[in-house]
C-alpha cells in the first residue's frame, strides 16, 4: 500500500468514525421555533392594584386558557370575577406570609430562568425536528401553582409550577408541606434538573403521543412512546432523568427487567384492564406495588414501556417521527430482554 493510499484510507476512517449511527443525535440549531415565556406569578406578585388591572386583562387576552386554570385551579378564584374583586384578592394574597415566604423562595431560586429557558426551546427543536408537523407551544407560563401541577398543557400553552422544584430539603418545602400528604419520596422528586424534561413530557403525553385508555400494555407502550420522544428531545440527557428516576433506582429497574417482565406474564397482567392494577404499574408513588423483588422504584409499567419502544426502534431502524403511528401490538411482538 502507497503512503498515499494510507492517507486516503485514515481520512475515510476518520469520517466513518465521526459520523453517528444514534438516530437521535441529530443537529436542531437551524429548526425554525419561537416559545414565549412569561413569568405570571412573579408579575401579578409585584404588581400594585393599577397594574394588576392591566396585567390582568393582558393575560386574560392573550393566554387565555392557561390563565384560566391558574385562577381558578391554582388560586381559587370565583369564575369572571370582577376586575376590582380580583386586584383586591391579588393584593390580600400578596401579604399572605406563607405565599411571601414562598415567592421569596421561588425568586432566590429562580431568579434567572435563562438556561432553563433556552434547554427547553432546544427540547422542542429536537421534537420538531422529528416531528416537523407537530403541534408546538406558542407560550411557557411560569406560575406559583400552590401545588396543583407540575406541568399543565393546554391547547397552545404550557404552565409550569416552580414551587414543585424548589427542592425537597428547601426551607419553606419542610416547613410548610404537611408530611401527611406530602411525603418523602414526593418531595425528592421536587427536583430543578426535572423542568425541562417534564415540560417536554407533559406536552408529549398531551399533544404528540394518541393516549391509550386500554389494557396495561396499551399503558406502558404510551408512556414508553412518551418516554421515547422525550430522550429525542434531550439526547444527551442521562436515561434516569428521563425516567425520573435516582441512578440507584434506573440500575436496579434494569438488573430486574427480565424478572418483572416474567412477573407480568406469568400474572397474565399485561392484558388487564383492572384499574388499580394499571394505577400500581404505571402511577408516581414511593415504588411500583406488586413488584416480586423488594426494593424497586415506582413506575415499572412506564419503563417497561420504554424499553419496548427503544428495543423496537433500534431493531427496526424507522425514523424516529413515524414512532407515533406505531401500533402498540407491533412493538409488544417484538420486545425481547438482551441477554
Amino acid at each position: 500500500m502507497t503512503l498515499k493510499n494510507l492517507f486516503s484510507l485514515l481520512i475515510l476512517s476518520f469520517i466513518f468514525l465521526g459520523c453517528s449511527s444514534d438516530p437521535l443525535d441529530v443537529d436542531a440549531s437551524d429548526v425554525d421555533l419561537t416559545i414565549n415565556f412569561r413569568k405570571v406569578h412573579s408579575k401579578l406578585y409585584h404588581a400594585d392594584s393599577m397594574e394588576l388591572i392591566k396585567v390582568h386583562s393582558k393575560y386574560k387576552k392573550e393566554i387565555t386558557e392557561i390563565y384560566n386554570y391558574y385562577l381558578g385551579r391554582c388560586m381559587e378564584f370565583t369564575e369572571d370575577m370582577p376586575d376590582s374583586s380580583f386586584a383586591k384578592q391579588m393584593i390580600f394574597l400578596q401579604s399572605d406570609p406563607i405565599m411571601k415566604d414562598f415567592e421569596i423562595a421561588i425568586e432566590k431560586k429562580f431568579h434567572s430562568l435563562n438556561s432553563v429557558e433556552a434547554k427547553i426551546v432546544d427540547g422542542f427543536k429536537h421534537l420538531k425536528y422529528h416531528l416537523p408537523r407537530a403541534k408546538m407551544p406558542s407560550d411557557i407560563i411560569f406560575i406559583n401553582s400552590r401545588f396543583q401541577s407540575n406541568v399543565f398543557c393546554s391547547e397552545k400553552e404550557i404552565s409550569i409550577g416552580l414551587e414543585r422544584y424548589l427542592g425537597g430539603n428547601s426551607t419553606v418545602i419542610q416547613k410548610y408541606l404537611d408530611p401527611r400528604e406530602f411525603y418523602n419520596w414526593i418531595k425528592e422528586g421536587m427536583d430543578a434538573r426535572f423542568i425541562e424534561r417534564d415540560a417536554l413530557a407533559g406536552w408529549i403525553s398531551t399533544h404528540v403521543v394518541e393516549n391509550k385508555e386500554g389494557n396495561l400494555a396499551e399503558r406502558m407502550i404510551f408512556w414508553g412512546k412518551v418516554l421515547y420522544f422525550t430522550k429525542a428531545a434531550f439526547p444527551e440527557m442521562e436515561e434516569h432523568l428521563i425516567m425520573r428516576y435516582k441512578k440507584s433506582g434506573w440500575d436496579w429497574a434494569v438488573g430486574n427487567e427480565r424478572d418483572f417482565w416474567e412477573y407480568l406474564v406469568k400474572e397474565k397482567a399485561l392484558f388487564s384492564s383492572d384499574e388499580l392494577q394499571i394505577a400500581n404499574m404505571i402511577k408516581d408513588g414511593p415504588t411500583t406495588s406488586g413488584l416480586p423483588e423488594k426494593g424497586g422504584p415506582d413506575r415499572m409499567g412506564q419503563f417497561i414501556g420504554y424499553r419496548m419502544v427503544r428495543h423496537y426502534m433500534e431493531e427496526k431502524e424507522i425514523e424516529v417521527g413515524k414512532l407515533a403511528k406505531v401500533p402498540y401490538n407491533s412493538i409488544l411482538q417484538e420486545y425481547k430482554i438482551e441477554d
